[in-house]
């Protein structure tokens, strides 16, 4: 045996957590000053959007209902907590699968030129459902389903929320 003979290289342990804990914070941070420096506000209500819909594919009605501001006026006057309830019922009990998409895509969003706190956007929603895997789809809130939705945002302290949705006339204009 040749004791001159380079020895191979051992893994140290701690060294291999540090720079695995330092990599993921930098990779965070980069993700975090990206976020700060250079998203839109028109970028983080889009965000918010997507967030919903993420959580109503992962049938998480907590998700959803997160996006809507505290003091949210749905269409027929509709509250938070009403949606919520609603989206536990649809989201856990009658569907297992659930696909929601938005068009046109990107959302247009459209800043308050007086109120930067405030946005608007026009969109259609289509929300539909199978109830198992297999299942056929059904759409979901069929009055809903693929309509033109004019949906009013507020900046809070927790970032972007939907304070109110209304259905939106054919004279609002199409997306």
């Amino acid at each position: 045996m040749n004791r001159n003979a380079p020895q191979p290289a051992r893994l140290n342990l701690r060294r291999a957590i540090l720079a695995g804990i330092l990599g993921f914070i930098v990779w965070k941070g980069g993700w975090a000053l990206m976020d700060a420096w250079f998203k839109t506000e028109e970028d983080r209500v889009r965000d918010l959007l997507q967030g919903g819909i993420d959580g109503a594919r992962e049938r998480s009605p907590r998700e959803v209902s997160r996006i809507l501001s505290d003091d949210f006026k749905g269409p027929e006057g509709w509250t938070k907590e009403e949606i919520h309830k609603i989206l536990v019922h649809l989201l856990m009990q009658e569907f297992r699968v659930v696909d929601v998409s938005l068009s046109p895509q990107p959302v247009p969003v459209q800043l308050d030129a007086a109120d930067k706190n405030k946005a608007t956007a026009q969109f259609r929603m289509r929300a539909r459902g199978k109830s198992d895997s297999l299942g056929d789809w059904i759409e979901i809130g069929d009055r809903y389903s693929n309509a033109l939705l004019h949906v009013s945002f507020k900046k809070t302290e927790n970032g972007w929320r939907v304070y109110a949705v209304r259905l939106a006339d054919d004279k609002d204009g199409k997306p």
